[in-house]
């Protein structure tokens, strides 16, 4: 792959969706009072990395924080420290509290409210370490909607992701949604849509595989013979879904930041997140 392949042209600005909903029942009690999106990884909240990132982007334009009602008010004064960034939230409608809104319905929502353009769609309790600009120059090249994917060895147990089935040339021929069967790739909420895509979420919404998923529309779209490219690295990254993945983030993020120092002391194997430890 040559240089220039990672540049994303001048002229092309990077608006992002930043997914800071959801209520994340597995991880209670952390989050019974707290959004997931600011459950502390290495002393930071979750959503710093993310932003972190995202604010790396070359010719990054705005960023739209999409929350839920119950927890935009802790959600915004956090992100009242990144005022320099052109950070606009999006507070989902009440009705969410009673429909339990996921991402495809807090699109939608976002999507009636504000223009349909090509977005950068990344989920808030991600924590990766791969250049978003390598990711976005490249899905901007190709002008395919491009998922970025982990691929993951033949023993692992992948059954509570969403995984994808990819061809040799990274076209993504199907989609598995947590289910006992799976694929080795691991999608992890972060996309490149394009406006052609995001046009389809309604009737996504009205067709009879509705899930309020954003995996499940992917494969909706796949089987709509539409095409959609995958984006493969291989450096680190975590879904923060459950206690244990805390844990496992925490203690890896110490652990790099300690290497990236050239530090020689030892790391705890007794790791503590939000007041708790691990059994």
């Amino acid at each position: 792959m040559k240089e220039k392949d990672f540049i994303i042209e001048d002229n092309c600005i990077i608006d992002c969706i930043l997914l800071c909903g959801g209520y994340a029942k597995r991880l209670f009690p952390l989050t019974k009072n707290k959004p997931k999106v600011l459950l502390t990884i290495a002393d930071r909240p979750c959503i710093e990395y993310v932003i972190e990132s995202i604010t790396n982007i070359d010719n990054l334009g705005k960023i739209f924080a999409l929350v839920n009602i119950n927890n935009f008010k802790e959600v915004q004064q956090y992100l009242d420290k990144y005022y320099m960034y052109n950070i606009e939230i999006i507070v989902e409608p009440e009705i969410e509290i009673r429909e339990q809104w996921g991402p495809i319905k807090a699109l939608s929502y976002f999507l009636s409210k504000y223009p349909v353009n090509d977005y950068l769609v990344i989920g808030g309790d991600n924590v990766f370490d791969f250049d978003l600009n390598k990711f976005l120059a490249k899905a901007i090249k190709i002008n395919v909607t491009t998922i970025a994917v982990k691929e993951f060895p033949p023993n692992d147990d992948l059954r509570r992701f969403g995984t994808v089935k990819i061809s040799n040339d990274f076209v993504v021929l199907d989609f598995l949604e947590k289910i006992n069967s799976f694929y080795r790739h691991v999608s992890i909420a972060c996309y490149y849509i394009k406006k052609n895509e995001l046009n389809l979420i309604v009737d996504f919404i009205n067709s009879e595989s509705f899930d309020d998923n954003l995996g499940l529309f992917f494969q909706w779209l796949c089987f709509q013979g539409i095409k959609l490219k995958a984006y493969v690295f291989d450096t680190f990254w975590f879904d923060i879904g459950t206690y244990q993945d805390l844990v496992k983030a925490n203690k890896h993020i110490r652990e790099f930041t300690k290497r990236k120092k050239n530090l020689k002391a030892h790391f705890s194997n007794n790791t503590f997140v939000d007041g708790f430890s691990p059994k």
